[in-house]
């Protein structure tokens, strides 16, 4: 669910290099550090890996099983939020609204009574929604 570039390629020079760099880079307003590798994993709400900063180097670490060749995915926002929140905060911050596979689950839920619908998952997810949605 990677953003797209076109908007940041249409930025004239230091206006794009500000643009890229605030897309890519992690930290706070204070300090912000630029991880190349780190910045080429995309943005999942039910992301298969998490940031681990020891010192000035950032890791990944796997939060699961993860089949080879499969694409590796942080979140960028808080996942505890409501998918209203997080989508807003995905716009905010990084320039574009997250279409997840849990995102749209939780924008279009299953009517009230109605059992759940199976998410449209990777198959290295071997979970029900009700797990990772709580």
């Amino acid at each position: 669910w990677p953003a797209s570039e076109d908007k940041l390629l249409d930025c004239p020079g230091e206006t794009r290099s500000i643009s890229l760099m605030h897309t890519n880079c992690f930290g706070s307003a204070a300090r912000s550090m630029l991880f190349p590798t780190v910045a080429m994993a995309n943005h999942s709400c039910c992301p298969n890996a998490t940031t681990v900063i020891i010192g000035n180097t950032m890791f990944l670490r796997a939060t699961r099983d993860v089949d080879e060749g499969a694409e590796i995915t942080i979140a960028y926002v808080n996942i505890v939020q409501p998918v209203k929140e997080r989508r807003h905060m995905t716009q905010q911050t990084k320039g574009f609204r997250c279409e997840c596979p849990r995102c749209k689950y939780e924008q279009n839920p299953p009517s009230p009574g109605h059992k759940a619908a199976t998410l449209d998952l990777p198959d290295s997810i071997d979970a029900e929604p009700t797990r990772w949605l709580q």
